[in-house]
């Protein structure tokens, strides 16, 4: 989840009902792999009653496989960034800026897979 999560920085986890969950959170889940990893949300479809979560790291271009909602461990709230030679800086993902900049970085993420996807499908 880089730039904002990076190796060696502590992320505080916390369970989220599927109404708490929303474009641009970023959320502890459990893959079609079967790996535990996280990444942003980018949208929620609700098909046959059940609640599924399109997701995708910020470095990759791929959506990920639609998860479906109780594959979901958890909300990151929380990220201490570790920092050489000074002291950790805290992130509150839930303050009303971190929710705007979150959203903001979804609807980014959501544009920029959709221009490199649409650039790679010509180019081949």
């Amino acid at each position: 989840m880089r730039p904002i999560i990076r190796s060696g920085d502590l992320v505080s986890i916390r369970r989220a009902s599927i109404l708490d969950l929303h474009r641009g959170d970023i959320v502890w889940f459990i893959n079609t792999d079967g790996k535990v990893m996280a990444h942003r949300i980018l949208s929620k479809h609700t098909r046959t009653g059940m609640v599924y979560f399109h997701t995708k790291g910020d470095a990759q271009v791929e959506y990920d496989p639609w998860t479906p909602a109780e594959k979901i461990l958890g909300k990151i709230y929380k990220v201490e960034k570790s920092r050489q030679n000074r002291s950790p800086k805290t992130l509150d993902l839930e303050t009303p800026g971190w929710r705007m900049a979150s959203r903001l970085i979804a609807y980014f993420q959501i544009a920029l897979s959709k221009v490199v996807l649409a650039a790679r499908s010509r180019l081949t």
